[in-house]
């Protein structure tokens, strides 16, 4: 069963560490406190460290991984380019939880200028030598990478198999999506197209209507417009991708895209299982208080009594859940009695050999240097 770990620290860009360099600003690494080390591994959480990053405010997430742990206690340090991708500003709040993602198999990559793929001799290898400072992707994101003293900016529109991917020395097929300002030119272009044939139409249809009735001309305008008035339904990534030999990528098909709507809809469906149930907890919080208002005698003070009770063991269960799994609330009450004082036993263990070390260090700083008596030659002391 896989360990997690998550905590909220406050986010700040990575241009503000002293110590920052431009593979840290346009890479895919955060750097944490060694607190936040000391604490990852008491929770027994295995290298490499993949982290998800989300923005409690706007929902937004993307993967990450860590750099260095060298950050002050509390802080975080996170590239300029994330923290635009998920919406956050200097000193906001962050959730930082552990992850574990499959290894990557394709990726779609859409630049935004066409320099990219025109100006530089042979894109992917560039692609490739940058990706080296990143540990994973995520559908969605728009990272930057810096070559021959310029930025290109990048989407990643695909990943394969799942919707972040770890790139650590995985075999990834990569493809080019047209770039954006290659897209708006050819919209432009069609909607050129599209008006100069509907002026020819015009003008054909006033040489051959001009000797027909009224009723014609009439009709011929109300179709015209209606289908001004239909609106054009935008459908995301419907285009057909090319690969960098020109070759067409076959694009999503209507299953692809419903399987990713479904997963959306399944982690919408647990957000707010989880949020009903902090509201029924809160729920019987307030009926406790009502009552103990209510009443004012001592008849029903031992039900009061016991609901207080059950509501701290259930915390307490919750929190022994949180640290050591599902698994123990299928223990009986004497089983979970011997299980927690196994826990008091060896937390005194812990203090008692941090007592014994202190010791030691103490007798340590207690030395006294060249304190001996001291010998000279032909001579039996000085």
């Amino acid at each position: 069963m896989m360990r997690r770990f998550g905590k909220i620290i406050r986010a700040y860009p990575a241009s503000t560490l002293k110590k920052s360099n431009r593979d840290f600003v346009n890479g895919g690494k955060i750097v944490l406190s060694p607190h936040i080390l000391l604490e990852l591994t008491d929770a027994g959480i295995e290298l490499p460290y993949e982290f998800a990053l989300t923005n409690p405010t706007t929902g937004k997430k993307t993967h990450c991984g860590v750099l260095e742990f060298i950050a002050d206690e509390g802080k975080c340090y996170i590239p300029d380019w994330m923290m635009d991708t998920i919406g956050l500003s200097m000193g906001n709040q962050v959730v930082l939880n552990s992850v574990k993602l499959p290894k990557g198999t394709f990726l779609k990559i859409q630049p935004h200028s066409s320099s990219f793929v025109r100006r530089i001799a042979n894109p992917k290898v560039v692609l490739e030598h940058s990706l080296r400072k990143f540990n994973c992707l995520t559908t969605g994101d728009t990272f930057k990478i810096h070559y021959n003293k310029k930025d290109y900016y990048l989407n990643v529109l695909e990943t394969k198999p799942g919707l972040a991917v770890n790139i650590v020395g995985a075999d990834c097929n990569v493809e080019f999506a047209p770039a954006v300002n290659e897209l708006d030119e050819i919209e432009k272009k069609q909607k050129e197209m599209e008006i100069e044939k509907q002026n020819k139409k015009d003008e054909t249809q006033s040489d051959s209507e001009s000797e027909s009735t009224s009723e014609s001309e009439l009709d011929s305008e109300d179709d015209d417009n209606q289908k001004k008035e239909e609106p054009k339904i935008f459908v995301p990534f419907a285009g057909a991708g090319y690969r960098i030999s020109n070759k067409p990528v076959i694009p999503l098909t209507e299953e692809e895209i419903k399987k990713q709507i479904e997963q959306k809809k399944k982690m919408e469906e647990k957000e707010e299982k989880q949020k009903e149930k902090e509201k029924e907890k809160a729920k019987k919080q307030k009926m406790i208080k009502t009552k103990s208002i209510e009443i004012g005698g001592k008849e029903n003070t031992n039900e009061m009594e016991n609901e207080n009770e059950n509501l701290k063991n259930d915390q307490k269960e919750e929190k022994i859940v949180k640290r050591f799994g599902r698994g123990v609330k299928k223990m009986t009450e004497e089983e979970k009695k011997e299980f927690e004082e196994k826990i008091k036993k060896a937390e005194e263990d812990r203090k008692r050999e941090e007592e014994r070390r202190k010791k030691e260090e103490a007798e340590k700083s207690n030395f006294v240097a060249f304190a001996g008596t001291g010998y000279k030659l032909g001579k039996r002391k000085k």
